[in-house]
């Protein structure tokens, strides 16, 4: 839906239970469909996926989409790692009791480099029952995560001229 004139410039329909791989397909369709060089989208957290958002950041489109909450965690009162601040400088991890976690190792997920960070200071944390059950809190941080760090400030901005992919901007709160 294009925010100036509130028109539906491209559908699809899938069988899918989801849109995590319809994000860059139509943002790039309504690109073209409203013929822009350069565009910025917002789509429900339906549509999240690490792998297309760089996709559509490659061809001139933002996208604003917000991560899915996938973790039972939270519920449960854990942790997650949206707890866990990252300084980008320094590229370690903060955890809620103030460690550090450092990058230890790197591996491929999904054709992405996944980069993990982690601390030995849990065994006498006072908040290691709420953050985990393991020796050590590990947290992964993917190839590209400052493209979804930005869509998440985005998020939380005030509001910038968008292209709606999907009309439920009532999911993004």
């Amino acid at each position: 839906m294009d925010a100036e004139t509130h028109l539906i410039v491209t559908h699809e329909v899938t069988n899918q239970g989801h849109d995590r791989d319809l994000l860059s397909k139509m943002a790039t369709q309504a690109k073209v469909a409203l013929q822009r060089d350069d565009m910025h989208i917002l789509a429900d957290k339906g549509c999240f996926s690490v792998l297309k958002i760089p996709a559509c950041q490659k061809i001139g489109i933002t996208a604003t989409v917000p991560r899915s909450d996938t973790s039972g965690a939270r519920p449960k009162g854990h942790f997650v790692n949206d707890d866990f601040a990252h300084n980008h400088e320094a590229d370690i991890y903060r955890c809620p009791a103030g460690q550090t976690l450092t990058h230890r190792t790197t591996t491929e997920q999904q054709g992405l480099q996944m980069r993990r960070y982690w601390t030995n200071a849990c065994k006498d944390c006072d908040f290691k029952s709420r953050c985990t059950t393991g020796q050590e809190r590990r947290v992964s941080r993917r190839e590209h995560e400052h493209l979804v760090e930005a869509s998440n400030a985005r998020r939380r901005s005030p509001t910038p001229p968008w292209v709606l992919l999907r009309p439920h901007p009532a999911e993004l709160h």
